[in-house]
């Protein structure tokens, strides 16, 4: 019985630390991570906080290297209250900014982290470079840590935050994995290479995880060619 007391205390004292130990960060989510043209392709962005009775803020910037424009229907998601969506440029979406309620006269809300904050559909484009870079650049990203309804302390974060960064791939024809422009026996070895290493280039199902379904899917295309 002992032991077991000494086993709880030291979970309890090193729950906090590892849960300390977690980076703030921004996170952005493409489903589907790899997309042929035309295909839409929805974008999350998602924020990834510690925190207590707070009220979150979060200020950013969503940056592509291509096809900015072809973004549509963005929005703050659901659990957000209020902020403002960013306008769409030439270069990505301006001040995304979202607010976070966690707290409201020391009642919290149901606990959430990480928290989706806005999301958009992109449409991929026929023509131009196959792969484009998104990346988060962030100005805000503030926490307060008081439970009251009458006192406020900001916390800045943004000192510690790591900012998100992933490659969407266009690939005309998933199929050609080796992009010799021929379905070949290399292909078949191309595909179950990233199989292996569980890369989603993998994922021809499209469900965000890989299993038997993505090698029938990719047979299917294999055997439909390419245009």
């Amino acid at each position: 019985m002992r032991a077991g007391l000494y086993a709880a205390v030291a979970w309890a004292l090193i729950v906090p630390y590892v849960w300390a130990q977690e980076p703030f960060r921004l996170e952005i989510v493409l489903d589907p991570p790899t997309a042929a043209p035309g295909e839409t392709v929805h974008i999350e962005l998602w924020a990834h906080f510690q925190y207590d009775c707070a009220v979150a803020t979060v200020g950013t910037n969503l940056l592509m290297s291509a096809y900015a424009r072809h973004i549509h229907d963005h929005a703050l998601a659901y659990g957000f209250p209020y902020g403002t969506p960013g306008q769409v440029g030439i270069d990505g979406v301006r001040e995304i900014q979202a607010h976070r309620i966690v707290a409201i006269g020391g009642i919290p809300t149901p606990y959430e982290n990480p928290i989706m904050f806005w999301e958009a559909d992109f449409v991929a484009p026929s023509d131009g470079p196959r792969e484009v870079i998104l990346a988060t650049r962030t100005v805000l990203f503030i926490l307060s840590q008081d439970c009251c309804g009458h006192c406020y302390s900001p916390i800045s974060r943004l000192d510690e935050l790591e900012e998100a960064f992933v490659v969407l791939r266009i690939d005309a024809c998933r199929a050609d994995i080796d992009g010799d422009g021929e379905l070949t026996i290399f292909d078949f070895l191309g595909f179950q290479n990233l199989f292996d290493a569980g890369d989603l280039a993998a994922d021809f199902d499209g469900d965000g995880s890989l299993s038997l379904f993505d090698f029938l899917a990719f047979q299917n295309e294999f055997d439909a060619g390419c245009a």
